[in-house]
């Protein structure tokens, strides 16, 4: 009968303390993987709380593998050799097993990149012709285990770093926000001076309040764009206002003096000076929520001057619309 031994490791208390992941959950799949192989299983091995770029105990190179001392160093492990996975490879050195079992590759080893221990491990499963088989369907034989193992944790490790960096990154970009930091492309009225620092563009700060007084005084919006194109002053985008443009101003809470932190709540912005009187940005505000209008008007019958008369008081374009007799 063919004889196995199991490995399993937890880097932490969190992931000992969850069943999924947890030493005797481990040991219990590998144990079924066994039993289903028709496997004798010899010896049953785990480290607890060790980080998988740890070397076996005894192992000479984790003396001189410098990446990996200086991560376990840097993460300040208390001990930084693993006694279980040393008594696993000495059951399988003396010839007593010829199978590895483990949940999955990074239970066995997890190394840092450029480090020795990369090769480490699939030259001894070389050396002691060991077959290493995970719970999640992978089998290796021996002499695959170069081949095999070494792109896949090159692979894991590239992943783990992007990853890292990627949180990283997020985690900052939260932490910005959260002090009230506006950290996007400056918005219309303001110019960037430098990172996360912006100030007011005295070219359009007047025209920003021109818009805003104007429409909290009740003013149509479509009025004030053709005020502004007739003047020939172009839009954030260089063309002439259309509606949409200013009703982007008016729901933008930065005119507000406002900004949304990581968890989508408005809290107040500290790095844009005030363009807009507050209560004139909120009463304007106001204005063009009480006009929204999610209705829009659809007329069966089609007439001459529909689209070309436009509106003496706002300057849009008009539209037939039908009522019933109730609505006269």
């Amino acid at each position: 009968m063919t004889k196995a031994v199991i490995y399993a490791r937890v880097s932490s208390t969190s992931e000992a303390d969850d069943k999924s992941t947890s030493i005797p959950n481990q040991t219990a799949n590998c144990e079924a993987l066994a039993e289903r192989m028709g496997y004798e299983v010899v010896g049953t091995f785990y480290d607890k709380n060790l980080s998988g770029r740890a070397y076996p105990t005894g192992a000479a190179e984790a003396e001189t593998d410098i990446p990996t001392i200086n991560y376990l160093v840097n993460k300040k492990q208390s001990k930084q050799t693993r006694d279980g996975l040393a008594e696993a490879l000495g059951v399988l050195r003396l010839g007593k097993a010829s199978v590895l079992i483990v949940r999955d590759i990074t239970r066995l080893y997890r190394p840092v990149g450029n480090s020795t221990f990369m090769v480490w491990i699939p030259n001894q499963l070389s050396a002691y012709n060991t077959t290493l088989m995970t719970c999640d369907g992978q089998t290796i034989p021996p002499a695959q285990a170069m081949a095999w193992l070494i792109p896949h944790m090159i692979g894991i490790v590239n992943d783990s770093e992007i990853k890292k960096r990627t949180l990283f990154s997020k985690e900052k970009i939260n932490e910005l926000i959260d002090s009230g930091l506006w950290i996007s492309k400056a918005p219309y009225g303001w110019v960037r001076k430098k990172k996360h620092t912006y100030k007011v563009d005295k070219s359009v700060a007047p025209i920003i309040n021109r818009i805003f007084s104007e429409v909290a005084k009740g003013k149509p919006i479509m009025a004030v764009c053709k005020d502004l194109n007739e003047e020939k002053i172009p839009s954030p985008q260089g063309k002439q206002w259309r509606r949409h443009n200013i009703m982007r101003m008016l729901e933008s809470n930065v005119y507000q003096g406002k900004i949304r932190n990581s968890k989508e709540r408005l809290i107040d912005c500290t790095n844009l000076q005030q363009i807009v009187p507050l209560d004139v940005a909120k009463k304007a505000y106001k204005i063009r929520k009480a006009n929204k209008t999610g209705k829009n008007w659809e007329c069966k019958n089609e007439y001459l001057l529909t689209g070309i008369l436009y509106c003496g008081n706002c300057g849009r374009k008009m539209y037939a619309n039908t009522m019933s007799a109730g609505d006269a």
